[in-house]
């Protein structure tokens, strides 16, 4: 599964997320804010990383 992601610090220094298969953009508006800090963002996207490199050292057994 690909995802083409945008994410944007703001001052408040949460993350938003634009999914751009829904195309161009014209206003902030359209981002959801996902209500975490840049560094929760950053250890979620380290865990995923890992979860995937587990997943694929294992994927013969998964099947």
């Amino acid at each position: 599964m690909n995802f083409n992601l945008e994410c944007v610090i703001i001052e408040k220094s949460t993350i938003l997320f634009y999914d751009h298969n829904n195309g161009e953009y014209n206003s902030i508006d359209v981002f959801l804010d996902f209500h975490i800090n840049f560094l929760v963002f950053l250890q979620a996207a380290f865990l995923y990383r890992e979860l995937e490199e587990q997943l694929d050292d294992h994927e013969d057994n998964l099947l």
